[in-house]
């Protein structure tokens, strides 16, 4: 079972500038299940938690090379501390930074009601049930792309 998918695009300013949230990530990345055979999910471990995508083992350095991100930049989790249900890993770029999350402990009903969302809306990439919001607290700086896969949502 896999969880739901949230990229975190976040552009930097540059002095004199205000930044700037993109409604779109790189090109290139498809969160799902790994597997040995294309189009076969892996078996999940037998485990009483459900299994949760994760994005640094999973995504290649190529791909976040050629989406504009340092492979080499990759922190796990939010400032080296384990959020528990969830796998989070964040890259950066000269002018920008990118954080994927996934989780099956949310739904994405859940996640897009928090009181701090705002600009909420409905758009076809990468999922036909994918959501856009910005978090107030930063609204000019983040905005939060988030689809479902399986149960949960990230």
């Amino acid at each position: 079972m896999c969880g739901a998918s949230s990229f975190r695009g976040r552009e930097g300013p540059r002095a004199g500038e205000g930044g700037r949230c993109r409604d779109s990530c790189g090109g290139g990345i498809a969160a799902g299940c790994g597997s040995s055979e294309p189009g076969e999910p892996d078996a999940a471990p037998e485990t009483n938690e459900p299994a949760v995508w994760d994005p640094c083992e999973e995504l290649p350095d190529d791909v976040i090379a050629g989406i504009g991100f340092d492979p080499s930049s990759m922190e796990r989790e939010i400032a080296g501390v384990e959020q528990p249900g969830w796998q989070i890993c964040t890259w950066r770029g000269e002018r920008k930074g990118l954080t994927i999350l996934t989780t099956v402990t949310r739904s994405l009903d859940s996640l897009r009601d928090e009181a701090d969302n705002v600009d909420k809306r409905s758009v076809a990439i990468p999922d036909p049930d994918s959501q856009i919001w910005r978090p107030a607290h930063s609204i000019d700086t983040v905005c939060e792309i988030m689809w479902p896969i399986g149960d949960g949502a990230g």
